[in-house]
């Protein structure tokens, strides 16, 4: 196997770009100069690739994109809490500052009704529903 980078040239300069832009947000982040942000991530319709692409990530990994630069308020696949904790962690969010991360397609039909993320106060919340809801509150998605 060939490891030159003659079939993509400028594959080790893309490299050093993304390390320096990580550790310049990690040393930002440390100095107070921007704030940790909270994130949200919903997972919809999909396979969570996103997901196990993170977990399997590097510069940054996992754990220093965890302990460094958000704080995950929820997320059904990376989180402990489970049922109705995870959901009021969930809807614990309104009102605040927050990313929204949206891994998959949002089923639409029967106003979501074919994917459940939840429950919370008795009733099923759809994928449709909280992308609606956290999406316009998010400072970003």
């Amino acid at each position: 196997m060939n490891r030159s980078n003659d079939s993509c040239p400028n594959l080790s300069m893309r490299l050093e770009t993304a390390s320096v832009l990580v550790h310049k947000a990690v040393g930002a982040v440390k100095r107070n100069r921007i704030p940790r942000r909270n994130l949200i991530w919903l997972e919809l319709t999909g396979c969570s690739g996103n997901t196990i692409s993170l977990l399997d990530g590097f510069h940054p990994d996992f754990k220093s994109v965890a302990a460094q630069m958000v704080n995950i308020l929820y997320s059904n696949s990376l989180m402990a809490a489970e049922g109705e904790a995870a959901m009021e962690r969930l809807f614990g969010a309104i009102g605040g500052d927050y990313i929204l991360a949206a891994e998959g397609a949002v089923s639409t039909k029967d106003n979501g009704l074919y994917n459940i993320i939840g429950r919370w106060k008795g009733r099923p919340v759809t994928a449709y529903e909280a992308i609606q809801k956290f999406g316009e509150q998010a400072a970003c998605v």
